[in-house]
């Protein structure tokens, strides 16, 4: 850096200021000892350290951290809760990303349905047509099943009565031929 050289005119702690010979004022670095005001002093231009970004960066870090911790902790936390009736019957909940967080089988028949399919963590959808190719593979879910016309019914109860997209597994079961009945909230869906 180029050396600046003028009249100290005021003090601080880490720098001084000196007016130099074309009336600008220049803060310089204090070297080795500290000049009084009126002296002539040469050293190289002060540049504080900057707090201003240290603090951004760590407020920015801090709402990161906020945001991180909220949405886990909204991932962990269950929104709905569904029931699915075959024969055996299996408690789903989800968060509010309709994503699994936990299931239990009602009943032994129910936890032997569930035994063999790991469905936590996935869409509802891709677990409720998990749920039905198991039961499918177990025969619970066969010819006579259909035939009979047996009804799968699914109960949705959601927080602040959101509405549960599963269209995607109404569409697989139509394709399948099976007959369902899904209460979310209150609004039933009935395909014979």
């Amino acid at each position: 850096m180029k050396k600046k050289t003028g009249v100290v005119v005021k003090v601080e702690k880490n720098y001084i200021c000196i007016r130099s010979v074309h009336g600008q004022f220049i803060n310089l670095k204090i070297k080795n000892y500290t000049p009084n005001i009126g002296d002539i002093y040469t050293g190289t231009p002060y540049k504080p350290k900057s707090v201003t970004i240290a603090r951004v960066v760590f407020i920015l870090f801090l709402i990161g951290l906020i945001v991180l911790g909220r949405n886990i902790y909204y991932y962990f936390v269950p929104s709905a809760t569904i029931i699915i009736k075959i024969s055996p019957t299996v408690q789903i909940k989800t968060n509010k990303w309709d994503k699994i967080i936990s299931v239990n089988g009602v009943k032994r028949s129910g936890k032997a349905l569930l035994e063999n399919i790991k469905i936590k963590n996935k869409n509802i959808n891709e677990g409720l047509e998990l749920i039905i190719n198991e039961a499918k593979s177990k025969k619970i879910i066969d010819e006579k099943y259909i035939k009979n016309k047996n009804i799968i019914t699914i109960y949705i109860s959601s927080d602040n009565n959101k509405f549960v997209d599963l269209s995607s597994f109404e569409k697989f079961t139509h394709n399948s031929k099976l007959k369902y009945q899904i209460n979310n909230n209150g609004v039933a869906t009935f395909v014979k």
